[in-house]
C-alpha cells in the first residue's frame, strides 16, 4: 500500500468519536470514507462535521455494511467500553486494520479473545492510547532509552481528573431511563480500576513489557465512595444528594504491579474528588528520577549541585532536555503548526491523537509493526479486571496473565531510529 492514502471507516460517532474523525480528515495520506452508529442524532452531527470540512461520507446501514466495503481498509473503533472488543475481531475477520480505542476490559476471556483473532488472521491492530505520544512522554522516553536515568526500578503513574459534574449528570439521565449512559453503569455496579491505560501505557514502554519484560502480579485497595455525594450536596442541596446511593466504585483506587525484571508500579485513580488534572508519572532510576508534576528531573552527575549542600539531590527542569531528546513526531509536528493551524488546546491531548492516528496510518502504508499493538492492548486493559478481583479479594494479589503466551521472552523493543512513529 506505499504512497497510497489509507481509507477509515468509523463506528461510534459520539463526542470522542467525531473528535477522531476530524483529525483523520485533516491528517496527510489518510481519508475518511464513511461511518456508522445506532444513533441516528449522532450520524446526523458527523454528517455535519465532515461536510464542513470539505467531505461527504457514506453513511451505512449497519457495521456489516461497511465491513463489506472494500472500498475501507482501516476502521476505528470509538464505541461503548463493552463493545470494542466484539467490534475489534469482527473487523480483523473481515480483514480490515483496527484501531481500538481505550477504556476497561470486560473480563480477561475477551482479552485473550482480542489477541486470539488478532494472531489467526495477521490483521494490524493498533491500541489508541495517547498518552503514550504526549509531548513530554515521548521527551522523558527518549532520555529513559539513552539511559540518562540509569536502570528503572520503580514507576508510577496516575489518572487524576476531577468529573463529577459528568458523573452526576450520567447518574442522573440513567436514573431518568436515558439510553447509553453506560460509564455510570459500571461505577454504579463494578468496583475496579476503571481508566488505567493512559498511566500504565508509557510506564509499560518505558519498562519493556511484553518485550523482554512483563507484570507478573498485582493487588489493589480502594477507598470508600462519597465523593458523588458530597459534590451533589454542595451543588445541589442534601435533599438531592440523598436520591443517590453510594456507588460500587471507590473514589480513589491504588494499585502496586510487580515485574518479571524485578520493577514495581504504582497506579492511582481518582476523579471524584477536587484535584488538578495529573498523569502524576515518576520515573526512579539507578541514576535519576523523573516528576512529572514538578516538569522536573534530577540526572546524577549533570544536574547541577547546591554549593552550599553538595551532597543534597536538587530538581532541575526538563525543558532543558528539550531540544536533544525531542521526539521527531513532535518536531515534524510543531514544523508544520498543528497547534496553530486547528487552535488545539495544549492543556488537552496537546494534539497526541493526531500523532497516534498518522503512525496507524503510516503503519498500514509501510508494513511496519503496530507501535502499540494487541498484547499491549490487552495487557493494560485486564488491569481493570484483576483490580476487580484483587478488591473482591480484601486486596489478595492476583497473577497477573501472560497475553504473549511466552512471546515477551523473544520480543525485542522496537527501534526508536527506525521510524519517528514507531519509537515507543
Amino acid at each position: 500500500m506505499a504512497g497510497k492514502a489509507v481509507k477509515f471507516g468509523f463506528v461510534g460517532l459520539g463526542s470522542r468519536g467525531r473528535l477522531m474523525m476530524k483529525k483523520v480528515i485533516r491528517i496527510p495520506g489518510t481519508k475518511l470514507v464513511g461511518f456508522c452508529d445506532l444513533n441516528q442524532e449522532c450520524v446526523d452531527l458527523a454528517v455535519k462535521a465532515a461536510e464542513e470540512l470539505g467531505v461527504k461520507p457514506k453513511v451505512y446501514e449497519n457495521y456489516d455494511a461497511m465491513l463489506n466495503d472494500p472500498a475501507i481498509d482501516a476502521v476505528v473503533i470509538a464505541t461503548s467500553w463493552s463493545a470494542h472488543i466484539s467490534l475489534a475481531c469482527k473487523a480483523m475477520e473481515a480483514g480490515k486494520a483496527v484501531a481500538m480505542e481505550v477504556g476497561p476490559a470486560m473480563s480477561l476471556q475477551e482479552c485473550f479473545k482480542l489477541v486470539e483473532v488478532q494472531e489467526r488472521t495477521g490483521a494490524k491492530f493498533m491500541f489508541l492510547e495517547n498518552t503514550c505520544y504526549n509531548r513530554d512522554v515521548l521527551l522523558v522516553m527518549n532520555m529513559i532509552k539513552d539511559g540518562l536515568f540509569g536502570e528503572i526500578v520503580h514507576a508510577a503513574g496516575c489518572y487524576q481528573h476531577c468529573v463529577t459534574d459528568i458523573v452526576y449528570k450520567e447518574y442522573d439521565a440513567f436514573n431518568r431511563g436515558v439510553p447509553g449512559n453506560e460509564r455510570i453503569v459500571n461505577r454504579m455496579k463494578r468496583n475496579m480500576e476503571p481508566y488505567p491505560t493512559h498511566d500504565i501505557g508509557p510506564i509499560a514502554k518505558a519498562l519493556n513489557i511484553n518485550r523482554g519484560n512483563r507484570f507478573i502480579s498485582l493487588t489493589a485497595m480502594s477507598s470508600k465512595a462519597v465523593g458523588l455525594n458530597s459534590y451533589v450536596e454542595k451543588q445541589y442541596g442534601k435533599e438531592k444528594a440523598g436520591e443517590f446511593k453510594p456507588l460500587a466504585q471507590g473514589d480513589v483506587v491504588t494499585t502496586m504491579i510487580k515485574c518479571a525484571g524485578g520493577e514495581t508500579v504504582l497506579l492511582t485513580w481518582n476523579t471524584a474528588l477536587p484535584a488538578p488534572a495529573s498523569k502524576g508519572f515518576k520515573f526512579h532510576g539507578t541514576n535519576g528520577v523523573y516528576h512529572d508534576e514538578l516538569k522536573s528531573v534530577h540526572i546524577d552527575g549533570m544536574t547541577p549541585t547546591d554549593p552550599k549542600a553538595p551532597t543534597a539531590k536538587q530538581w532541575e527542569g526538563l525543558d532543558k532536555y528539550a531540544k536533544k531528546y525531542k521526539h521527531p513526531g513532535w518536531v515534524w509536528f510543531d514544523r508544520n503548526k498543528y497547534m496553530e493551524k486547528y487552535s488545539i488546546n495544549p492543556r488537552a491531548h496537546g494534539d497526541a491523537d493526531y500523532l497516534i492516528l498518522m503512525a496507524f496510518a503510516d503503519c498500514i502504508r509501510e508494513g511496519y509493526d503496530m507501535p502499540i499493538d494487541v498484547y499491549d492492548a490487552a495487557t493494560w486493559i485486564a488491569i481493570s479486571v484483576l483490580v476487580e478481583e484483587s478488591l473482591a479479594l480484601g486486596g489478595q494479589p492476583v497473577f497477573f496473565p501472560d497475553f504473549s503466551n511466552g512471546g515477551w521472552l523473544r520480543r525485542a523493543p522496537l527501534n526508536i531510529d527506525k521510524r519517528w512513529n514507531c519509537g515507543i
